[in-house]
């Protein structure tokens, strides 16, 4: 039945979630309770609120990737994609990727690049299409914002591209917007 489909499908998620709490605090030498906030979320209804908003996210993260391009319009997407070697088409599929994985609470595939690019469709995105004082769209991401600071302390700053290779914490400054 379709709310059999659906009920699995938030199980799901929701062990997910857990692995990925059991996972950061593990990597973090229990730095960060991941274990205990994953229950926090999964109290908070987050995971609905994502399947509520998916097409939202879908449409936030297809603007920032498309915007990239364009003269004048956040970081120099060029560099990025070089250091990341990535080229356009690369950079559009990590995108869509990284949205997916979010949606899909896919958060132990998620590299420290697709937390950025999450993050950095938040950050860019249109005021007048994604309201800043959305509840729903801040608590997501209040989730990407725990996701960047739990992989910078594991990763202690380094950032991990698709690709495997690593780059010094100074190339996230090309990455990431400022607040």
């Amino acid at each position: 039945s379709t709310w059999g489909c659906h009920v699995m499908a938030l199980l799901n998620k929701q062990a997910r979630l857990r692995g990925w709490g059991s996972w950061a605090k593990q990597k973090t030498l229990g730095g960060f309770i991941g274990d205990e906030w994953a229950e926090m979320v999964i109290s908070t209804d987050l995971i609905l609120t994502v399947n509520r908003r998916a097409e939202t996210l879908r449409q936030m993260m297809h603007a920032y990737a498309s915007r990239s391009f364009n003269a004048g319009s956040g970081p120099d997407v060029a560099v990025v994609m070089h250091r990341l070697e990535l080229d356009k088409h690369q950079f559009i599929t990590e995108c869509s990727f990284a949205i997916e994985m979010l949606i899909d609470f896919e958060l132990s595939k998620m590299q420290f690049c697709h937390v950025v690019f999450c993050r950095n469709a938040f950050q860019s995105s249109d005021p007048r299409t994604f309201r800043t004082d959305d509840p729903e769209l801040q608590q997501i991401f209040d989730l990407i914002d725990v996701m960047v600071h739990t992989h910078t302390l594991i990763n202690k700053g380094s950032v991990i591209p698709p690709n495997e290779y690593r780059l010094d914490v100074s190339d996230l400054q090309l990455i990431a917007f400022s607040s």
